[in-house]
């Protein structure tokens, strides 16, 4: 017999996942920022392996740092590099 997620032993009846959704959603940004600090050449696939997760997850987080301001993109795809802004969206002096 299978559980439904909602009454799974990860998930008791009654108990929601949205703490725990709130404390994780901005590790993955803020990790992809200390790393393209450091090395702003670094390519989706190398943050993945870094950091232990999937280029899907670093595409996304990527996507919300440029959204919000936080990281642009300077140069082409290849050849280019990342530039880490601070919160008012210029660049850290």
């Amino acid at each position: 017999m299978t559980c439904s997620p909602a009454s799974s032993p990860a998930n008791p009846p009654g108990k929601t996942t949205e703490k725990t959704t709130e404390k994780t959603i901005g590790k993955t940004p803020d990790a992809v920022l200390v790393l393209l600090a450091k090395t702003p050449h670094l390519t989706a696939s190398e943050l993945a392996t870094h950091l232990g997760k999937t280029e899907l997850t670093v595409h996304r987080a990527v996507r919300k740092l440029r959204e919000t301001g936080r990281l642009q993109r300077i140069g082409p795809d290849k050849g280019g590099y990342w530039q880490v802004l601070d919160d008012s969206g210029k660049r850290p002096r």
